[in-house]
């Protein structure tokens, strides 16, 4: 995934006399960073011009320039304006800064060309982005030699950095969500969504939680927008607008209502996003704010004229979104905002249109219609309740069991009442017996999610023919059921024998299988699978199903050390704005592994921060692995066995429920950290039935360590290598480095370390915090770990003592400290112990 320009980068380049013209839109942070390289280049001692180009000024030749260098306007020529600039800019250490040199007149651009061609300074020129056709209007791309650097939008962790340094405190994931996918990552907008939202009260703190009330969008951020798109002409910003009114298209679509020209205009600016599909390109508004504020502020008249001028009412074609989705790049796109705002948008259509079928006919066939998609797009509790308190009882037993299943499930998920809606379902069962097992089904599904592991005798599918989407539930339960067990081979067997041919039951079903493949240790299988789901775009529009499918892949990421993907695809699936209440163990799952993920990377505040994010979502526990609230925030907040022991009891809890693959994961987790490790011990009397390799190596994993058996943790870790886990490989190897150090043997701990070190050369991405149990015991003195740096980094002792003012049997005295705490014997097994795990 691409990563933000940074001010040292852009000025190295500068320093070695190697032009930058900087790319990027209007808030995208160009103007900060193109200070934080002058700041930077003037602490160094260079010699810095800054000029800004203005758009109010670009008809009045060498204006701008004239403002910067105060050229005398009394004899203000082109050949004074170059003889000015030239003596200005002469010698290695000066560099021009131009922002906004679109905006420069052409003369100045000449004058500077000139100026460059004898003195031969250094430029940083910022600008839009340009099309081939249009650099024949930009000379100063034939400044040489020269790079160009393009601005692109903040990953989704730099932009929940970003939020978190505007924001003091804790931040809802559904607020996080809404600012990355209105603002598209770019981090001018993100202030102002932040700045405007605190100011209009739509953004407030409410439990020490900040939290978005209704939509960020206000009128007041209308100044943050317009710049964006200041120099349209009309017909650019009609066409503009006839885009905000039908939402995402196919590029043939596009070009029924704007020229060629046009869309070289609007793409060269940024304002459109363009995904290639398997069906031809697709576009849409970007960032999403632009969309927001076409729709809120354009005027009446604007908006009738804009759809008068489409030649036929083209629709709002979620066709067109299933084709975006179908080839959407879940581990490398950069802007998952976009995805975001392409399903909210078709959710809404969905509403509206089903919401007018209700209305006309208020019956369960339309109600559990309206709801799914209301649902979908994130209804308030009072809009559900509505529709569900004024529905005719009326239609057939399959239409009102649909209706009850549905109210069941949003009770136990929405309003936590998960037992009272169980006995509804029991109580609808006498009343429908036609639909007996899909009632069945869904208090089996409750039960699965927030009870225990339902018995399998209650899995007795109806007659055949009764009763297909019923038993097609069922056998959806029934698989869950067998991999929370850890009974891989059984559900293999399972989804290989039963076929389900409704689409909902259907994508369950392969989230299923998708599942089985990461569990039984066939991990990279899993994830494909789970990726190429999500790309064929299987019921694709449902956020819930996304997030199923998300979870698996980023499970199996994490278990093997994909983080770069992983931070790809938890970043799409976090970046989704509602709330998808049917699916919350999911998402708050993928934030969880986002969290665990980031600790072992050492990127400690974002990791803190969304496991605060997972504590106070309200979501309790769930089925799977890693669907327990209290397992990021005891790995994030560090060796803090109270924390560990909590964690200790729900997962004995999570056991019992017969969540048998949720509880081996979570052990691993837990038993470095518990006070008291031996009582991790009993895992072994819960994998009776366990069929998984990979699962049983975990908990082989979990019981070495328990018992402090390095013999035990050598044999597992090799097991751990050959299934590809290697990240628990290494806290194996690490765990035996510890016990070796505590036993009084620094020497070989240390070698331990160094082939626990070499194994995370498999990873793509270094994981220090792996490694701080070690490095914990290790304790090295500020002084010890200030000399410790001299000396690798070539010092004598004498220099040593020379620069820190201490005797040189001092510093000796210090460095043989170092040696047996470190468990080296000499200087250069010093350098490589802390230039690699010991850093």
């Amino acid at each position: 995934m691409p990563t933000r320009v940074d001010a040292s980068q852009v000025a190295e380049y500068l320093t070695d006399g190697i032009s930058v013209n900087l790319v990027g839109m209007r808030g995208s942070g160009r103007t900060q960073l193109v200070r934080s390289v002058g700041d930077r280049l003037s602490g160094s001692g260079h010699n810095i011009i800054h000029l800004v180009g203005v758009a109010a000024l670009k008809d009045r030749p060498l204006a701008a320039l004239a403002a910067a260098v105060e050229l005398p306007s009394a004899n203000l020529t082109v050949a004074n304006a170059i003889n000015t600039l030239t003596r200005m800019l002469q010698g290695r250490n000066t560099v021009l800064l131009i922002d906004d040199a679109d905006d420069l007149d052409p003369v100045s651009v000449g004058v500077i060309v000139a100026a460059h061609a004898r003195a031969r300074f250094t430029i940083l020129s910022v600008t839009r982005k340009a099309g081939l056709h249009s650099l024949a209007d930009r000379p100063l791309v034939e400044i040489q030699p020269s790079v160009r650097v393009t601005l692109r939008s903040m990953r989704f962790d730099q932009l929940h950095d970003t939020v978190h340094r505007l924001l003091p405190g804790r931040v809802e994931a559904a607020t996080i969500a809404q600012i990355s996918t209105l603002s598209g990552g770019l981090p001018g907008l993100v202030k102002a969504l932040i700045d405007v939202g605190r100011r209009t009260g739509k953004l407030s703190q409410v439990d020490g939680v900040w939290r978005v009330e209704g939509n960020l969008w206000s009128s007041e951020l209308t100044s943050a927008v317009e710049p964006l798109l200041n120099g349209l002409t009309q017909d650019q910003f009609a066409a503009l607008t006839k885009l905000a009114i039908l939402g995402s298209v196919t590029l043939e679509t596009a070009h029924e209502f704007m020229d060629s020209e046009t869309f070289a205009v609007l793409s060269e600016a940024g304002l459109l996003q363009v995904i290639r599909t398997a069906v031809g390109p697709v576009v849409g508004i970007f960032p999403p704010l632009v969309l927001e504020y076409l729709q809120h502020e354009t005027t009446p008249t604007t908006l009738l004229a804009a759809q008068d001028g489409l030649a036929t009412p083209l629709p709002r074609a979620a066709h067109n979104i299933a084709k975006l989705l179908d080839e959407y790049n879940y581990t490398r796109d950069t802007a998952p905002s976009v995805l975001s705002l392409h399903v909210s948008e078709h959710w809404r259509a969905e509403v509206a249109m089903r919401r007018s079928a209700w209305r006309k006919n208020p019956v369960p066939e339309t109600a559990t219609k309206l709801l799914v998609a209301m649902h979908a797009a994130s209804a308030t509790a009072d809009e559900i309740e509505e529709v569900l308190q004024h529905t005719k009882s009326q239609g057939t037993q399959r239409e009102l069991g649909e209706m009850e299943s549905w109210h069941a499930v949003y009770r136990a998920t929405e309003r936590g009442e998960v037992q009272q809606a169980i006995a509804q379902l029991e109580e609808a069962r006498k009343r429908l017996p036609e639909v007996d097992a899909m009632i069945r089904g869904c208090m089996a599904h409750l039960e699965f999610t927030y009870v225990r592991v339902p018995d399998f005798e209650n899995f007795e599918p109806a007659k055949e023919g009764e009763d297909p989407v019923g038993n097609e539930s069922l056998w959806s339960v029934r698989a869950e059921s067998l991999l929370a067990l850890g009974r891989t081979e059984d559900a293999a067997e399972h989804l290989s024998e039963h076929k389900a041919q409704d689409r909902e039951y259907s994508s369950h079903m392969q989230a299923e299988r998708a599942l089985m493949l990461v569990l039984s240790g066939r991990i990279d299988e899993g994830v494909e699978h789970a990726l190429r789901e999500m790309k064929q775009g299987r019921n694709s529009l449902n956020k819930g199903i996304l997030q199923a499918f998300g979870y698996v892949a980023s499970l199996g990421m994490a278990l093997t050390g994909r983080f770069e993907e992983l931070d790809a695809m938890t970043a799409t699936m976090l970046s989704f704005t509602g709330d998808t209440a049917l699916f919350r163990h999911f998402h708050s799952a993928t934030l969880s592994l986002a969290s665990i993920a980031a600790n072992w990377q050492g990127r400690d505040d974002y990791a803190i921060s969304l496991a605060h994010q997972v504590a106070t979502s309200g979501v309790c526990a769930g089925p799977f692995p890693v669907m327990l609230p209290s397992m990021a925030t005891a790995l994030v907040t560090g060796q803090n066995p109270e924390c560990s022991d909590t964690l200790w009891e729900s997962i004995v809890d999570r056991l019992e429920r017969g969540y048998i693959a949720a509880g081996i994961i979570a052990a691993a987790t837990a038993v470095e950290q518990m006070s008291k490790p031996k009582q991790a011990l009993i895992l072994g009397d819960y994998l009776d039935g366990v069929q998984s390799p990979m699962l049983l190596t975990i908990a082989k994993y979990v019981h070495a360590v328990a018992d402090g058996d390095i013999k035990e943790l050598r044999e597992v870790a090799e097991e751990l290598v050959e299934q590809g886990l290697i990240v628990i490989a290494v806290r194996a190897m690490v765990r035996i480095a510890v016990l070796e150090r505590n036993s009084g043997d620094a020497e070989r701990a240390a070698e331990s370390a160094d082939n626990a070190w070499s194994l995370t050369a498999a990873l793509n991405a270094r994981c220090p915090a792996l490694f701080a149990p070690l490095t914990d015991l290790i304790d090295l003195s500020l002084r010890e770990r200030e000399i410790a740096m001299l000396a690798t980094e070539g010092m004598a002792t004498p220099e040593i003592a020379n620069e820190l003012d201490l005797s040189v049997r001092t510093v000796e005295n210090h460095i043989s400290s170092i040696y047996r705490k470190v468990g080296v014997g000499n200087r250069k097994r010093l350098r490589e112990v802390v230039s690699t795990w010991a850093a």
